[in-house]
């Protein structure tokens, strides 16, 4: 099938025998894809994408099909490579991104870029939580941009937490409702 989610492959395992009246000779060809089914850190290491502070990076949910979607995508400072939580609120409101640490940081701001256009919901209040603390981050009005695909900036600041780790949690989302290829 095509590996188009919410589809899955209906035949995970391929067996085929036959009998061949004489001997020949074959050769076989075809095509390997990564999973969307596995987490961020197993499709990080086998693509080789690392970062220098941080050894591990992991979402609650991405969005299906797209593996350039991992959480480390929040790292990469590529536009292109996004982290989405998925499809609806049901994958949006409560997602969360970890990341642990090569030793412990202290972190009392971030730097988030979100979808402006008016095709993307947007996460309206984040809890960054580091070392048993949690700091509940109102993020402010983005306004819809024309351009689909757009993101804006902005900057979060609040009392410093510091830890080994470090986990946003988006814990409220302005909605937009939009129809999808599953919907119409």
């Amino acid at each position: 099938v095509q590996p188009v989610p919410p589809r899955s492959d209906p035949e995970p395992a391929l067996i085929r025998q036959f009998r061949l009246p004489t001997a020949r000779t074959f050769s076989l060809v075809g095509t390997a894809r990564l999973s969307d089914a596995v987490g961020d850190s197993v499709i990080d290491g086998l693509v080789g994408r690392t970062n220098p502070l941080v050894t591990s990076a992991t979402s609650s949910t991405r969005m299906p099909g797209n593996l350039l979607a991992t959480a480390s995508a929040t790292l990469d400072n590529n536009p292109a490579t996004v982290w989405m939580p998925g499809l609806g609120l049901d994958s949006d409101q409560g997602s969360w991104l970890d990341y642990r640490f090569r030793h412990p940081v202290t972190v009392n701001h971030l730097m988030m870029s979100v979808s402006s256009d008016a095709e993307h919901s947007r996460p309206t209040t984040v809890l960054v939580s580091a070392g048993g603390v949690t700091r509940t981050v109102a993020i402010p009005p983005i306004p819809v941009t024309a351009a689909p695909g757009s993101l804006t900036t902005v900057r979060l600041s609040f009392p410093a937490v510091t830890g080994p780790g470090l986990r946003l949690t988006f814990s409220k989302i302005a909605v937009r409702q939009q129809p999808s290829y599953e919907t119409s």
